[in-house]
């Protein structure tokens, strides 16, 4: 029965507490009453009916200013005179201000997948000799949107890690289909290199491409103008978050698999995200506790309680309605955290961050090697044998892609002896 303050990016959330809505936008602070949901329907109104007035507006001014250059020299010029004075005296309004947008975020596949993408039969997940779920079953079909619930520590990233091939099922089958290209968002943003500029965490994708590409690219994400060469460690985690989803949207794929994406996301950045998924013809695995996003997303909820895994034919709302009054297990924990499992945390960033470098470099070498085809090839058939200075740049390159392309098969080598011990 108290006044409460709420600064927050849970819709839901705030859809559930706030009978009044305070709206910052271009240092202006606007006041809505009503709940978030009436809120947005509140602030459309508004919008549409000032761009209504503005243009009832503009054309009346138009109007009269045409009645003014037309009869100020003729038999009308005290008419005349009188309107342009009028024109000096009313209020102009200003034109509608557009809406706040996130990021342009688009979601391409790879290609069609077949129907079945992926598979669990009575998989048990943990890590070590620890069991953190039993007997998972999920048949996850092409289009499908699927999102995981349950309560911290009740083996969500434990799945996620399972299924991207970082942890290995204590048993049952997993089975990914074919033509499935998997693309992973680490809540963690592990692929990051904190000491590297933006530019660089994306042109390292990508070495070939052209800077203006590059920087066009992560435009569409907000990193605009001397942004792109900021050092990550200097960003924010709301600018962490969306430079890893440019990481994942450079390269096409036909399976998304997301953990908690919309952490550190403002409200803009999450419906941009939303829309994208929505509008993605691929499969998506989503973990979130974000239950406005994944009510607008998911089709299908993957519930994790107890040990044990259900999955529920709905969206969010409907996965509500069905466990409304299902009282939920209480996981008693021990006092000190299990240092098996914070080794294992410790180990498994290591080893997600060892797969993306082998990834990264497997991907460069097959991008030079190509290059290098292409060189040859135009050295065999498509330089004359007396263009000797053409043939000496053709040449110089060709030394130049192979010595790269071995220094690059060394890298691997090492890294996968890692990888290895």
């Amino acid at each position: 029965d108290k006044a409460c303050l709420i600064v927050s990016h849970d819709r839901a959330f705030l859809n559930a507490t706030v009978s009044k809505v305070w709206e910052l936008d271009l240092g202006k602070l606007e006041t809505y009453v009503g709940t978030f949901d009436q809120y947005l329907v509140e602030r459309e109104s508004r919008r549409r009916l000032a761009a209504h007035h503005y243009r009832h507006q503009q054309e009346e001014i138009k109007r009269i200013e045409e009645f003014v250059r037309r009869n100020m020299a003729g038999q009308k010029t005290k008419q005349a005179q009188s309107r342009l004075k009028y024109l000096g005296r009313i209020k102009r309004l200003p034109p509608p201000r557009a809406n706040a947008s996130g990021p342009s975020i688009t979601f391409q596949t790879s290609g069609r997948s077949y129907a079945h993408v992926l598979r669990l039969e009575e998989v048990t997940l943990g890590y070590g000799d620890t069991t953190v779920v039993e007997r998972v079953n999920l048949d996850l079909y092409r289009g499908d949107k699927i999102g995981v619930v349950g309560r911290n520590g009740s083996g969500k990233s434990t799945l996620l890690k399972t299924l991207i091939g970082e942890l290995e099922p204590i048993g049952g089958d997993v089975k990914l289909g074919n033509n499935v290209d998997v693309a992973y968002f680490d809540q963690e943003l592990s692929d990051l290199n904190e000491n590297a500029t933006v530019l660089d965490n994306i042109w390292e994708l990508d070495p070939s491409a052209e800077a203006g590409a590059m920087r066009s690219f992560l435009g569409r994400f907000g990193f605009s103008g001397e942004d792109a060469f900021k050092k990550v460690m200097a960003l924010s985690g709301g600018e962490k978050t969306k430079l890893c989803l440019a990481r994942l949207l450079y390269h096409p794929a036909n399976l998304v698999i997301l953990d908690e994406p919309t952490n550190h996301l403002d409200i803009y950045a999450r419906e941009a995200l939303e829309n994208a998924l929505r509008d993605y013809d691929g499969s998506c695995l989503i973990v979130s506790h974000d239950r406005y996003f994944l009510n607008r997303v998911a089709e299908k909820i993957l519930y994790l309680s107890d040990g044990s895994a259900r999955v529920y034919d709905g969206n969010y709302a409907y996965f509500r309605e069905r466990t409304a009054g299902v009282p939920e297990p209480v996981k008693t924990r021990n006092a000190q955290p299990k240092q098996e499992y914070i080794d294992f945390k410790e180990a498994s960033r290591r080893r997600s961050r060892l797969k993306k470098e082998i990834q990264t470099t497997r991907d460069r070498i097959g991008r030079q090697e190509k290059k290098l085809a292409e060189v040859e090839h135009t050295l065999d058939t498509g330089v004359s044998a007396d263009d000797w200075e053409k043939l000496h740049q053709l040449s110089d390159r060709r030394r130049e892609l192979e010595d790269d392309i071995l220094r690059l098969y060394m890298t691997l080598e090492e890294l996968e002896a890692t990888e290895l011990d």
